[in-house]
């Protein structure tokens, strides 16, 4: 039903359409299926409110990947995931005093997504994994 999606029509720049299409390799990767814009935002709407992101880096994330550009992008949002992040931006340009758009907010999770995976494959390569407790392991040196 039409009421219970949201539709956005969003002009990205270059680096934001090179990072949602990232983004959505990385996510195909780890599900095995197509992944879609709409599918990927549904997905970490779940990780909201992300507090653990800093305001200076969010900042630096848009002084390098700016949202506005010449690239059509259309997403269809269930309406609860669209109100979450409506929800989301508004916090979001409270800490970072100014305005935002859908695309800047799809950007910041996004953003928050590829992070997050390269974190836990680095990770990983050193032997870190989500059950590790965070100490470090004894070592012994010769």
């Amino acid at each position: 039903m039409a009421g219970d999606t949201r539709s956005y029509a969003l002009d990205v720049s270059e680096l934001l359409f090179r990072l949602s299409t990232e983004s959505l390799r990385l996510r195909s990767n780890d599900t095995l299926r197509f992944e879609t814009v709409a599918s990927l935002v549904n997905a970490r709407v779940e990780k909201l409110p992300l507090t653990h992101l800093d305001a200076v880096d969010v900042r630096a994330h848009f002084d390098v990947v700016e949202s506005k550009g010449p690239v059509r992008v259309h997403v269809t949002l269930p309406r609860s995931c669209a109100d979450l992040l409506i929800e989301e931006k508004r916090r979001f340009a409270k800490l970072l005093d100014r305005s935002l758009t859908m695309a800047d907010m799809i950007s910041i999770l996004f953003f928050d997504f590829v992070a997050e995976h390269h974190s836990k494959r680095i990770l990983g390569k050193i032997g870190m994994d989500e059950g590790a407790s965070g100490q470090d392991k004894p070592t012994s040196v010769t």
